[in-house]
């Protein structure tokens, strides 16, 4: 994601060196355009996603602190704000979500 951010934001989206190499799987060439999909925006989220958990989970270590009880205590609380006091938002009277 580093070097694709680089490029589009330095490089005017267009594939350079460092990009080709740190990236092969990308399969650029020297002044490709680069660009981003909604599925590979979708992709982009969820390593980011995946990533931040991690360094989550592992201060939740370091801390002492439950982070899977905070989530799921703040899932309860969000649910509830929104009027899913059951958790199953929707699925009453056949309501679709």
């Amino acid at each position: 994601m580093y070097h694709v951010r680089n490029v589009i934001v330095h490089r005017g989206s267009v594939a350079d060196r460092r990009l080709i190499l740190a990236c092969p799987w990308l399969n650029l060439k020297a002044g490709d355009k680069v660009e981003i999909t909604h599925e590979i925006l979708g992709k982009y989220f969820k390593a980011l996603n995946d990533y931040l958990m991690i360094v989550i989970r592992r201060l939740g270590v370091k801390y002492d602190v439950d982070i899977d009880a905070l989530i799921r205590r703040n899932m309860r609380t969000d649910a509830e704000d929104h009027g899913d006091r059951d958790g199953t938002l929707g699925s009453q009277h056949g309501s679709a979500v």
